[in-house]
């Protein structure tokens, strides 16, 4: 017998790649849009195996990808040096290569490519094929050695995002770590900062579905004659999970010994041994605490936005699964082998030893009834480093809360020192908004500190249960937050962690600043404690010179508050981002603030949030006090009777920039599904059809069998039922369709767009006009969503705006508004950076309004970025314009075309 499970390597037979019909069909999807793709996933995922399936011409037809489209696979592990001719001419060869594989007539202009490789020679040999029918696809694997090749630099990552620009050029990249963490790797920074990064979807490849997993057990097993009990086929599915290497290796021991499983798991767990070791090994030490006690995490605690982005990774990198809200492992084998690690993560980071009493493993405290004076009523929240209880201290009578350290951390000396650092900062706070501390307490080999306790909830599950409050409501917040926060500035204490979840809303005293686990004394000498984290705070609430490292000062405390106050008026973060360097980059560019402050808030907000928020520590204001006096004289100044004349639609849909979605100005949050997002906008937009339920299923799961699309979509649709406020206002269906009730009251941003768009006068369009059609447009169509009828519209709007804000900057030109046609100007510009005349007109505004640096600025970028992305000068007219731009006193208008 032949074992089929012996290769260790990519899967090279078509028979045996089994599962990623799903993956398969989103890559065919992003394929068919000329969109180019990076795969992203740990170390034996899979990636080259699917690669190499999607190349097979076999599997085309079921995935509706045409033949025209040619894949040509590169290993980067072999690209990793040679400069960039070199590599240009590698490409030359495997195209050539290629073609010869598909028995394609050979083209020459890849032979000139091959002989003298230059960039001209290979868009040259590309734009050829292009015009023989045939869209490149160039598959990258192991896309992370090419990245780190010393002899390239950002003028070769550029020409090959400008070739994918002007060709049908795809690239297909494979790696371990996402683009945007590879940004910030070493000297891969400049590489990576070249736009061609910004043209890729990101595909994340994980673990296998339980069945996927469970065919992969039975097929290749049943070629070969061997089929396994039901019972053993569960064995080795719970023994390796989801992992399809580890699949490959039980299935090979299973098959070498089927009837005996110790010594199937024995081998098994002797050849992933070094595996396992690597996968832990590339863990930071919080990494690997919280991974060791994942399985006892609350939703509640795995909701805290540091905690959420370890967990995240960890689940990235196939090291956790959720099920029903809970984390556990994927597999018996990994759970054992993290459970046997734990002994090794005691190893302390700082030189003082931990006390004697807190170095072995304990329970949580809540298992107790009792911890010496304090009994323990129940527990009532958990953060990323402790537990907090409701206690009674039976010695004085009165309710008190209990924050006791996790008991994982407790072998682990700089958070013992962090929670007592804690401790004795609070102690040194005598303040009305600041929660006291009453005691700290060792006993039991447990550390905890007895402070007030508190009976309201945080304000952030506050804003998580009311949405948006009310510019009164967060006026007393801010105003009483401030307080506290400038005594404990005062008292030179910086608080570094200010977030939502840290204000507490007492019934009695109103809002309360808590949790100075993460405080420090201003101009502190660090220690060895705090040295390892001057980069501390939440993702969200951080101010760009902590991310620098440049450490925290009051102001940051202060940038903390103004993204609080803007968080309480609109029920969401101002810095957003899918992932903790998304969220950083956030910090560095300009704040997308809302449209829709309250209705009783005062003008000028905007202005004053940029302020409190402005990326220079100095700009801000020097106190909360400051900031409060100022929001105090808005207040003051507000019109009397402001709110509108005519009540807006109780349903509002946004779809640009960010799905969002509000009920009677409620923030309606569980619309938080990308699919469940996609098919409310798809209904909406074909409000006037009754759309097939068929229609849909197929459109939404076009890689599954009928039966399985049409019962997704029935449970979709039970989501949507759910989560749509007032449902039936909005949504009829029936068993066979579903449409858009007609004449139902709701306000849709797109809808509003197309209205600007369909109207007679846009033909001829005055500034008012094309002014609302731009400020409409805040971001891409649904930027989460990945099916594929979005594509189409998503580019339409696109395409429409940049004609809307090209006509309004030549009219804003023309009128002589020169200051408002800069800052369009620089709209279009952000939208489509590439074209010419934008700079054009970037250089002629300037001059008109006196700044002819900013002018030779303008003239100087596109410069570059025509040379870096085609290799080429600006035309005659850029160069005339800018010689003519620097004659004294020339009217450009008198040249302008």
């Amino acid at each position: 017998m032949n074992n089929p499970y012996v290769s260790r390597g990519p899967v090279r037979a078509a028979d045996m790649f089994i599962g990623r019909s799903r993956q398969l069909t989103e890559l065919a999807a992003f394929l068919r849009s000329n969109q180019s793709v990076s795969i992203v996933g740990p170390r034996k995922i899979g990636k080259t195996s699917l690669l190499f399936h999607l190349m097979r011409a076999q599997v085309w037809p079921s995935l509706r990808l045409d033949t025209d489209n040619l894949f040509v696979y590169l290993d980067c592990s072999v690209l990793n040096e040679g400069g960039q001719v070199e590599i240009f001419g590698q490409f030359a060869a495997e195209i050539a290569a290629s073609l010869d594989e598909r028995n394609l007539p050979p083209e020459p202009t890849l032979d000139k490519a091959i002989d003298t490789p230059t960039r001209r020679s290979f868009e040259g040999a590309i734009r050829r094929l292009n015009q023989k029918g045939l869209r490149v696809v160039l598959v990258l694997d192991e896309f992370e050695q090419l990245s780190r090749n010393p002899e390239l630099d950002v003028h070769f990552f550029n020409a090959l995002r400008a070739a994918a620009g002007r060709y049908q050029l795809v690239f297909l990249t494979a790696s371990v770590q996402p683009l945007i963490d590879l940004t910030f790797s070493g000297r891969s920074q400049e590489i990576l900062s070249s736009p061609f990064f910004n043209i890729f979807a990101q595909l994340f490849l994980g673990l296998m579905l339980e069945e996927e997993a469970r065919q992969l057990i039975r097929e290749p097993s049943g070629q070969v004659g061997i089929d396994f009990p039901g019972w053993t086929e569960k064995f080795l599915y719970d023994l390796a999970g989801g992992f399809p290497f580890a699949l490959q290796v039980v299935c090979f021991y299973a098959c070498e010994t089927p009837r005996d499983q110790a010594e199937i798991e024995r081998r098994a767990v002797r050849e992933l041994n070094a595996h396992f070791q690597y996968y832990w090994h590339t863990l930071t030490k919080i990494e690997q605490n919280t991974l060791a006690r994942a399985p006892v995490i609350t939703t509640d605690e795995a909701n805290e936005i540091n905690l959420r982005g370890i967990l995240r990774n960890l689940r990235q990198r196939c090291l956790l699964i959720t099920e029903n809200e809970t984390y556990r492992y994927p597999s018996q084998m990994w759970a054992k082998f993290v459970t046997a690690q734990m002994p090794a993560t005691s190893i302390d980071t700082v030189n003082q030893a931990p006390s004697k009493s807190l170095t072995h493993q304990t329970s949580p405290l809540g298992s107790l009834k009792k911890l010496g004076r304090y009994e323990i009523l129940e527990e009532i929240g958990r953060g990323g480093f402790a537990i907090v209880y409701r206690a009674r201290d039976v010695k004085l009578g009165r309710l008190v809360a209990l924050k006791e350290l996790h008991p994982t951390l407790l072998r682990h000396t700089e958070w013992v020192l962090r929670l007592k650092r804690e401790a004795r900062t609070i102690a040194q706070l005598d303040h009305p908004k600041i929660v006291p501390i009453y005691d700290v307490v060792e006993i039991e080999e447990r550390l905890v500190i007895v402070m007030r306790l508190v009976a309201g909830p945080s304000l952030e599950k506050l804003i998580t249960a009311q949405g948006p409050l009310s510019w009164v409501q967060a006026l007393k917040i801010i105003t009483a937050i401030g307080k506290g926060l400038d005594y404990a500035h005062e008292q030179q204490i910086l608080h570094r962690d200010l977030k939502p979840a840290n204000i507490l809303m007492d019934p009695e005293q109103g809002p309360l600043l808590s949790d100075f686990g993460m405080a420090k004394f201003i101009g502190e000498v660090s220690t060895q404690v705090t040295k390892d984290d001057d980069i501390v705070g939440t993702a969200a609430y951080m101010a760009p010179e902590v991310w620098e490292g440049e450490g925290n000062s009051p102001q940051s405390d202060i940038y903390a508050l103004g993204c609080i106050l803007y968080e309480m008026l609109i029920a969401e973060q101002l810095f957003q981002g899918e992932t903790p360097a998304a969220v950083m980059m956030a910090h560095f560019k300009p704040p997308k603030f809302s449209r829709s402050w309250p209705k009783d808030a005062p003008p000028g907000l905007t202005e004053v949030l940029q302020t409190v928020v402005s990326k220079a520590a100095h700009k801000r204001y020097p106190t909360a006090q400051a900031l409060v006096e100022v929001l105090v004289q808005l207040d003051l100044r507000k019109p009397p009777g402001t709110l509108a004349a005519v009540e807006a639609p109780a349903l509002q849909i946004q779809l640009f920039g960010k799905f969002r979605l509000t009920y009677n100005n409620d923030l309606v949050a569980t619309m938080n599904s990308p699919r469940l997002q996609s098919l409310l906008a798809y209904l909406v937009l074909n409000r006037d059809t009754a759309l097939p339920r068929q229609h849909l299923a197929f459109l939404f799961w076009p890689d599954s069998t009928e039966s399985q699309a049409r019962t997704n979509l029935r449970k979709l649709l039970y989501q949507l039922r759910q989560s749509l406020p007032e449902v039936d206002t909005f949504v009829q269906s029936d068993s066979q369709t579903v449409q858009w009730r007609a004449g139902a009251s709701f306000t849709l941003d797109v809808l509003e767009l197309q209205d600007y768009l369909n109207q007679d006068q846009y033909q001829h369009p005055d500034q008012a006009l094309l002014i609302k059609v731009v400020d409409l447009y805040t971001g891409a169509l649904l930027p989460g969503c990945y099916d594929d009828w979005i594509y189409p519209v998503r580019q339409r709007f696109h395409k429409a705006v940049i004609g809307a804000l090209q006509q309004l900057v030549a009219l804003l030109e023309a009128q002589q508004a020169y200051a408002l046609g800069l800052r369009y100007a620089q709209r279009l510009l952000e939208l489509d950076p590439l074209e010419e005349g934008t700079y054009q007109s970037l250089m002629r505004l300037h001059i008109q309004n006196g700044d002819r640096t900013a002018a030779m600025q303008a003239y100087q970028a596109c410069v570059k970025i025509l040379q870096q992305e085609f290799g080429a000068e600006p035309n005659s007219e850029t160069q005339a314009t800018y010689k003519r731009a620097l004659q004294s006193g020339y009217d450009l208008r008198s040249d302008s075309r």
